[in-house]
């Protein structure tokens, strides 16, 4: 996830610095770091009414049906950042049926406060060198359709799994795959950092409960079933700091801080 947000951040600076309407070249950007995208489409709100201005009081990027699974290290670096600084008041990012980490996203929306970088690395270089960044707010939604499919490819001890969201917990139904006998697996859905893992599971062979070790083993293939720190070279980590499941989604809250 970190790496799609250093992409887009790319594509705002670069369209600073560079000639032409800001709103188009922030979309053409989008376009040449992500690949392949449904639509994009980007609205700038300057703090002066020059072109030339290097203050930006907002950047609003919606960006739709994009692929990030290839997506390659983005080369945004932050501190040590030479003045003078462009300053970027508020981003936010709004994205819509991608896929990253291997998992199907409905959504995303992540706001980001206070941006500073450096304006010669930009202009002069083409480097994008943060000097600070506030923290930001992240949204993210993705179904039980998605997540079943991601689960089910981890699950090696059943045959044709199938994941059910019911309230806090996950249900996975499927056939042992030595025994040929049907099993019930659950789990809760605790955060850690920034993976969500199944914890305290429970597994059922017919009316029967097993052994403990049983359902962890199954627990620990499918751990973690969402991470959003996958790519660890990402100049950005995230922590979650909230996980609820509504109406056959799962809907996950998290801060995004530089690294």
């Amino acid at each position: 996830m970190g790496e799609i947000v250093a992409a887009i951040i790319i594509a705002i600076i670069n369209s600073v610095a560079g000639p032409g309407a800001m709103e188009r070249a922030v979309e053409r950007g989008v376009r040449a770091r992500l690949g392949k995208v449904k639509r994009v489409a980007a609205n700038v709100e300057r703090g002066h009414r020059s072109p030339l201005s290097r203050t930006i009081m907002l950047v609003e990027i919606d960006v739709e049906g994009f692929n990030a699974e290839k997506l390659a290290a983005q080369p945004l670096k932050v501190g040590g950042a030479p003045k003078p600084y462009g300053k970027i008041a508020r981003v936010v990012i709004r994205a819509k049926d991608f896929r990253a980490g291997g998992i199907e996203f409905e959504q995303m929306k992540l706001t980001m406060h206070a941006i500073r970088y450096s304006l010669p690395k930009a202009l002069l270089r083409r480097e994008f060198r943060l000097a600070r960044m506030g923290e930001g707010a992240v949204s993210v939604s993705l179904t039980e359709k998605s997540l079943d499919r991601f689960v089910k490819g981890k699950i090696t001890d059943l045959q044709n799994p199938s994941l059910k969201l019911q309230g806090g917990r996950v249900v996975v139904q499927g056939r042992a795959t030595r025994l040929s006998v049907p099993i019930e697996f659950d789990a809760f859905l605790e955060a850690k950092d920034g993976r969500i893992e199944l914890t305290e599971p429970r597994l059922r062979v017919s009316i029967l409960p097993m052994p403990g070790f049983s359902a962890r083993r199954i627990a620990s293939q499918a751990n973690p079933v969402l991470d959003l720190n996958q790519q660890a070279e990402a100049p950005f980590r995230f922590r979650i700091t909230g996980v609820a499941v509504a109406s056959g989604r799962l809907a996950v809250q998290a801060v995004m801080t530089p690294q």
